[in-house]
């Protein structure tokens, strides 16, 4: 299914019932895969509103000579904007399956944000061996699309959303249902889920309401178990909420990514609290959809931030100032290094990991390439060794990479792709996007969330994952 017609469907999702028949799930066998032996997400296709995609930036008050574009782009002439199909995709250039790393580390760990990390003189670690299982946890139907996940700090319990309205909360780790949390909403509403974090004794959950032709932030937070749902503070009218992160300098309070029309919002929240608080804004011509805390160029906290709807930015927000990054094209994703000293961004239209560090970007050529354009999303490991990034499935295969702290490089990039995901037990469709990734802590294993949500494709997945030459799982 093309991007555009999926935008299209989700649109309609938006506007009308999203009650689900629950549909029992049978048993999952495991699958391995190692990096041995769909086209591009149009951003309509996670939010109703998103419209279609443009490969250049669109004209605003950061955009940059169109020779500073991504070298790596498409040609914006070259395709329709937003219809792609499922046919045949370049795979990029080939990767040297011979190369390895150094091996395993010895050198002793430093402390470093409160934890221990690896010192930065250790070597690199090896190529992760990854093996995937697909996991139903009854009552959620497998046939509800689940698009975010959050996983608890003590790893005792995680949290998982459906697209709209509706979360379900998981006791690890023996994979146990413990409640579903309907956010509250008016009649008539659909209630987009953007992203929901564990903070303090709180889940702090972000949506967008869509209703009548029109959009408003709202955010939730429960209880660590998911107990007690409530709304905080008055709905933003004309906000879409995007992403949920940490706050780069307040311990325990959050930072809640927002687009305007034309605009990019930055809020702050006290999950005690009884309000967001608007930290600063900045016209951007493309959709923002992802901020992250990292250390500028001084060592000062700040964020950095994504934009991949109709169009791309990057840059970045001190708390008082935006500086807008080098011209890219949709880069929709971003996330940082757990110790904050770089962040990686997914520019899935042309297929490269972008980076952040030390007050630089490095994009376009310069930047490595993931060997395809179907990639979203990536999470980093809690000792922020490892990242995996997530995407669609693509001629049956879903797309997964792994990047290694200091393996940045076309080469260094290992493909871990869920080979025969369109036959049993995943039983994948053209539409399926894996959304997101979370790892647990202390170890080099975690779950990711997928599926599908329109009338053709009505996929749901949970699915586990671990490292099987890294840090054992719990």
């Amino acid at each position: 299914m093309s991007a555009r017609r999926y935008a299209t469907l989700a649109l309609l999702l938006a506007i009308g019932c999203h009650d689900e028949p629950a549909i029992p799930g049978g048993a999952c066998v495991g699958d391995c895969w190692t990096d041995e032996p769909s086209t591009p997400l149009d951003a309509g296709s996670i939010r109703p509103d998103a419209g279609t995609f443009v490969l250049l930036d669109d004209a605003g008050a950061h955009d940059a000579a169109a020779d500073d574009i991504d070298a790596g782009a498409l040609d914006a002439g070259a395709r329709d904007a937003g219809a792609r199909d499922a046919g045949a995709r370049d795979a990029g250039p080939p990767r040297d399956a011979g190369a390895r790393d150094a091996a395993p580390r010895d050198a002793g760990p430093v402390a470093r944000d409160g934890g221990a990390y690896p010192d930065a003189g250790a070597a690199i670690v090896p190529r992760g061996t990854y093996g995937f299982t697909r996991r139903t946890v009854a009552p959620i139907p497998t046939n509800a699309e689940l698009t975010h996940i959050a996983i608890a700090p003590d790893g005792r319990s995680m949290i998982v959303s459906e697209r709209y309205d509706r979360l379900h909360v998981i006791a690890l780790p023996a994979e146990t249902y413990v409640r579903a949390v309907v956010l509250p909403k008016v009649a008539g509403e659909s209630l987009a889920i953007a992203g929901m974090r564990y903070a303090g004794s709180r889940i702090v959950i972000a949506a967008t309401a869509y209703a009548g032709g029109g959009t408003s932030g709202r955010i939730f937070r429960t209880g660590p178990q998911g107990e007690g749902v409530e709304a905080v503070g008055p709905a933003f009218s004309g906000v879409s909420y995007e992403s949920v992160d940490g706050h780069p300098s307040t311990a325990g309070h959050v930072v809640i990514a927002g687009r305007t029309s034309g605009a990019l919002r930055i809020y702050s929240m006290d999950p005690e609290g009884s309000a967001a608080v608007l930290e600063g804004q900045a016209p951007i011509a493309a959709g923002c959809q992802d901020a992250a805390p990292v250390l500028d160029g001084l060592g000062r906290a700040s964020l950095v931030y994504a934009c991949g709807m109709n169009g791309g930015a990057v840059g970045e927000f001190d708390g008082a100032t935006f500086q807008y990054g080098p011209a890219t094209t949709n880069t929709s994703h971003v996330a940082s290094r757990p110790q904050r000293d770089y962040a990686l961004f997914v520019n899935w239209s042309a297929g490269r990991l972008l980076r952040y560090e030390a007050g630089t970007f490095t994009v376009g050529s310069a930047a490595p390439e993931l060997g395809s354009i179907d990639l979203w999303d990536l999470a980093f490991s809690d000792d922020g060794q490892r990242a995996l990034i997530t995407g669609e499935m693509i001629q049956g295969t879903a797309q997964l990479r792994e990047y290694r702290d200091r393996a940045y490089s076309t080469n260094g990039i290992s493909d871990v792709s869920i080979p025969n995901f369109d036959a049993a037990p995943w039983s994948g469709a053209n539409g399926v996007v894996l959304w997101e990734a979370a790892w647990r802590p202390g170890s080099d294993c975690g779950y990711v969330v997928g599926g599908c949500g329109t009338a053709g494709c009505q996929r749901g997945y949970l699915v586990a994952f671990e490292v099987l030459n890294g840090r054992p799982c719990p």
